[in-house]
This record gives structure tokens, C-alpha cells and sequence, in this order.
């Protein structure tokens, strides 16, 4: 139950760590103090989930240990299949959340990575189960050869998923990093304009503008209006 609990404590914080950068720029110093505790929270959110995996990996091995010395093989198989089913059950569940999320939403994007990670880390766990099973003397080699490649199966299409919306956010942050950017040479410009006299060379202001504008249609070729 601990770990649900710090799963769900985890979606919490990524949700005010996207709050934050929401409204920074309203509130700069308070805001900007907040933000920062929430990303000491997330490191040591970090450091709870690698302290609870060896907790949870110690006690499993225990387990798993007593029951193969009293040759219940059975029964470990049976708790390792059914911690795949609840994992594939997570994933079919996320990939139709993913299907229906806003994918210019940071934190939307942001929350569904942080829920992909958490199930990468459930497998995870699971592949510490399967080794151990690996090295006993279990008959039915196909049985554990079967598990271990839907357990291979289900981390590779949950990374692919990760993988993809992490690059997916990293783009976005990209390109509104270069928004920002291109906003605030037009501000700089347009104030150069105002501010005008009979010395302003507005030539150097125009080529300035004509090299703007080839930059955004070369990062925005799409979305003639996303600069606006």
C-alpha cells in the first residue's frame, strides 16, 4: 500500500510542478521559491522509490526463496503472471488515455510520463522475480522461457511509450523556447520603432525582421498563426 501511496504522492507533485511554471511569470519570486521545493520533492521522491524497490526486491526474494525450497514453483509463477496481467492492464489503460490527451499540453504530457514511469517501474520489479525463477531447477524451461519474453515484450512497448512523450515534451519546450525568444527580439524591435528618431537606421530594423521571419517559417512551417 506504501507504494501506491508514493505513486500517488509523485502525480501530485508533477501537477504543482506544472502549476508553478504555469504562473511563474505572474508571481516571480514566490512562485519560483515554490517551484523549487517541489523539484527538491521530486529528487527525493527518487530517493524513496530506489530505497522502496530494494525493500520490496529484499522481501520478494524471501519469499520467492521459501517457496522454491519447498518446491512451490507453481505458486511463484502464478504471482509473477499475475503482476504481468496487472502491468498489461496499466498499459492498455494508459495507451487510451495517451490516445485522447491534448499533445500541445504540457501538463497533460507531463502527467502521462510521470504515470508511464511509474509502471516502467513496476516491471522493472518483476524482471528481479523472473532471474531468480531463471536459476532454479524448474522442468518446464518453456514456461519460464514464455514469461520472460512477454515480460521482455511489455518493458519495450512501455519504453517505446515513455520514450516517445519525453521527446515529444522536449520538443515542445524546445519550441517554445524559441517562441520566447523570437517574441521578445520582436518586442525589442517594435520598441526601437516607437522610440524612434531621425538617427534610427531602419534598415538594420527590417533586415532584422526579414531574418525573424525566416526563422519562423523555417521552426513553425505549419502554424502560421502560432507565433501570435
Amino acid at each position: 500500500m506504501f507504494k501506491e501511496h508514493l505513486d500517488d504522492k509523485y502525480i501530485d507533485l508533477i501537477n504543482l510542478k506544472q502549476d508553478y511554471t504555469d504562473i511563474e511569470q505572474q508571481n516571480e519570486h514566490t512562485t519560483k521559491d515554490k517551484h523549487h521545493l517541489v523539484e527538491e520533492q521530486l529528487l527525493q521522491m527518487d530517493s524513496k522509490w530506489l530505497q522502496l524497490n530494494d525493500k520490496m526486491q529484499e522481501h520478494k526474494t524471501l519469499t520467492y526463496e521459501t517457496a522454491l525450497r519447498q518446491n512451490r514453483v507453481g505458486d511463484v509463477i502464478t504471482d509473477i503472471t499475475e503482476s504481468l496481467d496487472t502491468c498489461t492492464l496499466k498499459l492498455s489503460l494508459l495507451n487510451q488515455t495517451s490516445s485522447d490527451i491534448n499533445l500541445t499540453d504540457v501538463k497533460q504530457i507531463e502527467i502521462l510520463i510521470a504515470k508511464f514511469r511509474i509502471l516502467l517501474n513496476d516491471i522493472e520489479l518483476i524482471s528481479y522475480d523472473i532471474e531468480q525463477l531463471k536459476h532454479t531447477d524448474y522442468e518446464n524451461k518453456q514456461t519460464v522461457l514464455s514469461i520472460n519474453t512477454r515480460w521482455e515484450e511489455l518493458h519495450k512497448k512501455t519504453t517505446e511509450k515513455y520514450n516517445f512523450f519525453e521527446n515529444h515534451l522536449e520538443q515542445m519546450k524546445l519550441k517554445q523556447k524559441l517562441h520566447d525568444q523570437i517574441f521578445h527580439e520582436l518586442q525589442l524591435i517594435n520598441k526601437q520603432i516607437n522610440e524612434s528618431t531621425i538617427n534610427t537606421n531602419f534598415s538594420v530594423l527590417i533586415q532584422c525582421l526579414e531574418y525573424i521571419e525566416e526563422r519562423i517559417h523555417d521552426e513553425f512551417p505549419n502554424s502560421n498563426n502560432e507565433l501570435k
